[in-house]
């Protein structure tokens, strides 16, 4: 039913926050991924127009900043889906009768260094973008 949202424009209250987030991650892929395809479609199939005259540079240029932006903003709306998670943790937890380390611990989110599951889901998304 999400690509139907899509399609007719006809938008529904979103239940929850994941499915509102999900609703942004499933066009931040699609978009994406329409946008490299452009770009390799642009470089390969197209290669008089793609860097030789302005109009190539610029569209060259634009499409992939679109497909390096809807690659963030499918970074950011998975953080947000896990903070949101942590929060809801906390909530439950706030009246558990254990030491504020403890509860800290219980709910960490899984970062590794900077990154949300740490390299591994990171060069991941590298090979396959």
């Amino acid at each position: 039913h999400h690509s139907e949202t899509f399609k007719t424009g006809k938008l529904r209250q979103p239940s929850s926050v994941f499915e509102m987030a999900s609703l942004g991650l499933q066009a931040s892929v699609c978009s994406s991924f329409i946008a490299r395809a452009g770009l390799r479609i642009l470089q390969e199939d197209i290669p008089e127009l793609a860097g030789r005259s302005s109009t190539g540079t610029r569209l060259e240029g634009g499409l992939s900043y679109m497909a390096d932006a809807f690659c963030a903003l499918l970074r950011m709306l998975t953080c947000c889906m896990v903070l949101v998670d942590t929060a809801r943790q906390q909530f439950w937890i706030r009246h558990w009768s254990a030491d504020a380390a403890s509860k800290s611990r219980l709910v960490q989110p899984p970062f590794r260094g900077g990154l949300l599951f740490g390299e591994d889901l990171s060069n991941l998304v590298k090979e396959l973008g």
